[in-house]
């Protein structure tokens, strides 16, 4: 699952795919539309005062088996498949 947009590489935040091989050392991903999408580094700079106080590079991908309601808020999920069987108590 992709946890970044990127709308010119063609996936958002929440695109689900998978990963069917490996391109000089980054994934290529392919989604359930059918397409494919070798997928680069992502960086992220937290500033202050314009200073750079720290910055990150990762592959913007995580494994989509399980993610918590918490992880998948603003999330456009193309398929889900949710457990409920201990969300609710007497009287809900």
């Amino acid at each position: 699952m992709f946890v970044k947009n990127n709308p010119e590489a063609g996936y958002m935040n929440g695109t689900i795919g998978h990963v069917v091989g490996i391109d000089e050392g980054m994934p290529i991903v392919k989604l359930l539309d059918g397409r494919t999408v070798t997928v680069g580094e992502s960086d992220w700079m937290i500033e202050e005062n314009g200073k750079i106080k720290a910055s990150i590079s990762q592959i913007p991908l995580r494994l989509a088996w399980a993610i918590t309601v918490h992880k998948s808020q603003g999330m456009t999920l193309d398929t889900a498949v949710v457990n409920l069987l201990d969300a609710f108590v007497a009287g809900q």
